[in-house]
């Protein structure tokens, strides 16, 4: 059912957070669940998660975007700790 909501219904929102739980659902995941992944991940980093091959590539930008979903889905902190092992 969220699919036949089509492209359109997913961009109409005025507010970046409506939008992106917009798209959340008509691609099937949960909201608050994507919201609270980012919020963890921006916590803690990407560097466990993905590693670029090559030294001049960077994670800045997944990081970027995983504090900007969590921003626009959840409140979270905006301090960064080290990441667990």
């Amino acid at each position: 059912m969220a699919r036949a909501l089509g492209t359109q219904a997913t961009t109409a929102a005025e507010q970046a957070g409506q939008r992106l739980a917009a798209t959340a659902e008509y691609l099937g995941l949960d909201a608050s669940w994507l919201g609270r992944r980012c919020a963890q991940l921006s916590a803690v980093g990407t560097e466990r998660l993905a590693r670029p091959r090559s030294r001049l590539l960077g994670l800045e930008g997944l990081e970027t975007a995983c504090r900007f979903v969590a921003e626009q889905l959840v409140i979270i902190p905006r301090t960064r700790t080290a990441p667990t092992r």
